[in-house]
């Protein structure tokens, strides 16, 4: 298997491994919204996916659960 394959399977790995955890966070998210309305706090919490920019060059190695490794659970 040639490197271009092997790096584009890693991504889709990664990408599809993403995926699930953000659904599993914004499920939670709408749990604690949920929670929180229920007890009339004026609390809203919300998924904020950051991606550092280092992470973005189309030349940079890929390794597993490197791309996207920061997203946050946020309270306003």
């Amino acid at each position: 298997m040639n490197v271009c394959c092997v790096r584009e399977k890693l991504f889709c790995q990664s990408l599809a491994k993403l995926k699930e955890d953000v659904v599993k966070a914004n499920t939670l998210v709408r749990e604690a919204n949920f929670l929180v309305q229920e007890m009339a706090k004026p609390i809203e919490f919300s998924v904020t996916l950051q991606i550092p920019a280092s992470n973005l060059s189309p030349n940079r190695r890929v390794t597993e659960h490197s791309l996207f490794s920061h997203f946050y659970v946020c309270a306003a």
